[in-house]
């Protein structure tokens, strides 16, 4: 949008002229004036407009996208909300009492800015130079103005740089006012991005200041990099160690599992072999042993009828022998000793019996 495609409408107050500089943001000239006729004659007020949906303003917008017509409906809303909030009414006049309060209030709104505090205070001004403390700014850091906060002095100042009434003016205060509110911020300007950068001393500075802070974060950045490289490498150094011991392992377990199951089949192996052969030992043995051969029946048979006879003889003399069972023979010369000891002890005993009684007596006399 350029300052030339803003024009004031003649029965257009201030209000409507906001909406339609918001309304060209997404669409002509022609379109955003088509569509504030639209709404005003679609809604009983402004306050009714305000709270309604969305989709019920998107029939009122004058484009033929669907996308753009949901953008205009949008910012419809937010402007209106910005006025009812801020002014507690749809009434801007207050703007023509004032230029430079109605000035520094409407800059403050999101959804006109310092470019649409502009066009309005031009629309109330009746065409003369608008001023406000964003445009005092960046001339200010241009080094072609002194900060001031009267709209007096600010505007005896802007007119010795630029035209002073008409649609030059216009076109002056929304130039600079975009620059105000894009690249010339009050407290973090972005100078390095500023079209005005190689003419702007405090713009060339903060260049300068803002250039070496990039140079020093990209060397912090560097330096992290690097830290971050290096610590991946570590990483990737363990991991893989751990990944090699951990293979090491499995592979040493493999082969203890291998080893174990070569030792499990050799003793199947030899366990088989084993009962292979006791199976075929008893064969072997039953082979070595001579059978007897067809002629030798005679002495076969004269051989069992002896073995019988001694067996039949056997009992028989197992009853002979319960029959006269053996009876032990007296031990006479045991016994006669005997005797002659127990017949001394008697005489032994006797004989001291007698001496204690010839004893006795005496003491007794």
């Amino acid at each position: 949008m350029t300052a030339r495609s803003v024009s004031k409408v003649k029965d257009f107050g201030l209000l409507e002229h906001g909406l339609m500089f918001v309304l060209m943001r997404e669409l002509t000239e022609k379109q955003a004036e088509a569509t504030v006729r639209s709404l005003r004659a679609a809604w009983p007020d402004w306050n009714e407009l305000r709270v309604s949906q969305v989709q019920e303003i998107v029939a009122s917008m004058k484009s033929k996208s669907d996308t753009t017509s949901i953008a205009s409906a949008r910012l419809t809303l937010e402007f209106l909300q910005d006025v009812f909030l801020n002014n507690h009414g749809f009434d801007l006049e207050f703007v023509e009492k004032d230029l430079g309060a109605g000035g520094k209030a409407l800059a403050s709104w999101p959804s006109l800015g310092i470019p649409g505090a502009h066009f309005l205070q031009w629309i109330a001004g009746a065409g003369v130079l608008p001023v406000t403390a964003g445009l005092v700014r960046v001339f200010d850091r241009l080094g072609l103005v002194e900060r001031t906060t009267s709209y007096k002095k600010g505007l005896d100042q802007l007119e010795k740089l630029g035209p002073a009434k008409g649609v030059g003016a216009l076109e002056f205060s929304l130039q600079f006012g975009i620059v105000a509110e894009k690249w010339c911020d009050a407290r973090k300007p972005l100078c390095h991005d500023c079209p005005l950068v190689e003419e702007c001393p405090t713009g060339k500075k903060n260049y300068l200041d803002w250039k070496a802070s990039q140079e020093r974060l990209a060397i912090q950045r560097a330096k992290e990099d690097e830290r971050e490289r290096k610590r991946l490498e570590a990483e990737a150094k363990r991991e893989a160690k751990k990944k090699a011991e951990a293979d090491k392992k499995a592979a040493a377990e493999a082969k203890k599992r291998e080893e174990k199951a070569k030792l499990t089949a050799e003793a199947k192996k030899e366990a088989e072999a084993k009962k292979k052969a006791a199976k075929k030992a008893p064969t072997k043995a039953a082979a070595s042993k001579p059978t007897p051969k067809a002629g030798t029946k005679k002495a076969t048979k004269k051989v069992t009828k002896k073995a019988t006879k001694k067996t039949a003889s056997k009992p028989a003399t197992a009853k002979k022998a319960t029959k006269k069972p053996a009876a032990p023979k007296p031990a006479k010369k045991v016994t006669k000793k005997a005797a002659k000891k127990t017949t001394k002890k008697v005489a032994k005993k006797t004989t001291k019996k007698a001496a204690t009684k010839k004893a006795s007596k005496k003491s007794g006399k």
